[in-house]
């Protein structure tokens, strides 16, 4: 079957590269000059009047530490609910930089290439702006300053062997599923519900890379990395596409995610507040992306 043919061509150069990305991430964590970055967001952060540096750092380390620690300082009452947002804004490029090492690297540029080398630049731009954001408003509206240290995890070979499992899974059922629906003629029939992202010059097989980033965006970057290889997708239609796709997955994300997490770590109305901060602050970086690229 030529389905099984094409998807065998794809990963035999895309799941080495994701192992050995997996290793050079884990590894990335382990350095010192790691460590010393998580201290000096921390220190940069409480320079604008923040009590909170260490846990916009800690979402560096995983998300689940930082709503941690907001929620220590909080329950202390040193930061209230305004500083508890905040630092979620603040947090957004500490958290993208995570994304980054932990998932991007070794997954969107071997799967798209340049391309992954351009959105994972967009990403960082974009999310950057919005912790830009979060850090005039902390300037205009805070004043304090408190550090507190906490040691950054190991990630031994165990765990990273079984997200190495997984994300070869997802990418290889992805990828099949793709090839096998364009083999049998699907492309056509996408044709009548691509007229919404027409607006943006996008091609039929964008819906594709849309409809598989709501459940999951790796799936999405495995779409879109099967239908480039193809070439029914160009560049800057796959870059469009997939911040579409985020912006479908946000809400997924956060309800399926980030609310339940942090409602159970921070109360359910303080977690729903920073829910929604996640959620529109993530929408907002999306639209921004979008904005640049159809200029």
């Amino acid at each position: 079957m030529r389905a099984i043919s094409d998807t065998v061509n794809i990963l035999r150069i895309v799941i080495p590269a994701i192992f050995f990305g997996l290793l050079i991430s884990n590894y990335m964590y382990s350095i010192p000059v790691f460590k010393k970055l998580v201290e000096l967001i921390s220190s940069l952060t409480s320079k604008f009047g923040m009590k909170s540096g260490t846990a916009v750092a800690a979402f560096l380390i995983h998300p689940v530490v930082a709503y941690t620690i907001l929620s220590e300082l909080h329950r202390d009452g040193i930061i209230d609910d305004r500083e508890a947002v905040i630092a979620v804004l603040v947090g957004m490029f500490p958290r993208t930089l995570r994304l980054v090492i932990v998932f991007l690297i070794p997954i969107a540029i071997p799967t798209l290439g340049v391309w992954g080398i351009y959105y994972i630049l967009f990403i960082l731009l974009t999310r950057g702006a919005i912790s830009v954001f979060g850090i005039l408003i902390a300037r205009r509206t805070l004043n304090g300053k408190r550090e507190l240290n906490f040691e950054i995890p190991e990630i031994g070979l165990k765990n990273t062997l079984k997200r190495f499992a997984r994300i070869s899974l997802t990418l290889s059922i992805t990828v099949f599923s793709v090839m096998f629906v364009f083999d049998l003629g699907f492309l056509k029939y996408l044709e009548s519900f691509a007229s919404c992202l027409s607006a943006f010059g996008l091609p039929p097989a964008s819906v594709v890379v849309v409809a598989t980033g709501f459940p999951s965006m790796l799936a999405a970057i495995a779409t879109a990395g099967s239908l480039l290889s193809k070439n029914l997708l160009s560049g800057k239609a796959l870059l469009i596409s997939l911040f579409l796709a985020s912006i479908c997955h946000s809400f997924v994300e956060v309800s399926r995610n980030t609310f339940p997490v942090a409602a159970s770590i921070m109360g359910k109305s303080l977690g729903l507040r920073v829910a929604t901060v996640i959620l529109i602050s993530r929408i907002a970086a999306n639209i921004l992306a979008l904005l640049i690229l159809t200029m």
